[in-house]
């Protein structure tokens, strides 16, 4: 009986421990800034690390804690400039794009993401860490929006919004200790159901 229930106690704890799993990002430096409205940009299901919808940090970097994917998704624009977003020097869309356009990559990498902003279509790429970007994350750290601020001479981080979300991948391990402890338990069922026929 005691090793059954400590089979089950394994099993468990690797079913669970593929779940809990989870892809975060940290935002790491900046400046806190607080702006009373977004205009066109949706921040619902964002607060700060302060508790509010309005304030974000500038020039900040955003890492990601763990291999993941990597959805980024448009949510909104308050720019006359056709604004561009990156990710890894590719553009990804613009802000004339249909709200909630969504482009994923696999398997990124952990580490500072490479995206960025283009101002107008035309010259430098403002790059994660530019004070051209503004940063939020929400509560549980697994979506942030970068929120760009373009060089049309106003400094309202609101010219084009772009949500970042992270899922995490589970490690093959922890689908290989899974299948170990339910392939255990199989074998103690078919084990228990021989010497009850008996």
């Amino acid at each position: 009986m005691k090793l059954t229930k400590t089979l089950l106690t394994a099993a468990s704890a690797a079913l669970f421990s593929t779940a809990a799993m989870a892809g975060t990002f940290t935002i790491t430096g900046g400046t806190p800034t607080t702006i009373a409205n977004f205009e066109n940009i949706s921040t619902a299901g964002f607060t700060s690390e302060a508790g509010s919808a309005t304030q974000y940090d500038v020039g900040a970097t955003l890492t990601t804690q763990n291999t993941s994917n990597v959805t980024f998704t448009f949510v909104g624009k308050e720019a006359g400039f056709t604004n561009v977003f990156f990710y890894f020097g590719n553009a990804v869309f613009n802000n004339q794009v249909a709200l909630n356009t969504s482009v994923t990559f696999n398997n990124v990498g952990a580490g500072i993401l490479n995206f960025g902003f283009q101002s107008n279509s035309a010259g430098s790429i403002f790059s994660n860490g530019s004070s051209q970007i503004g940063l939020m994350r929400n509560a549980d750290h697994t979506q942030a929006l970068a929120l760009f601020n373009d060089l049309g001479g106003d400094r309202d981080y609101d010219d084009m919004g772009v949500k970042i979300s992270v899922t995490a991948i589970p490690e093959p391990e922890s689908y290989a200790l899974m299948l170990a402890g339910l392939g255990l338990m199989g074998a103690i069922a078919r084990r228990r159901n021989k010497s009850a026929a008996l």
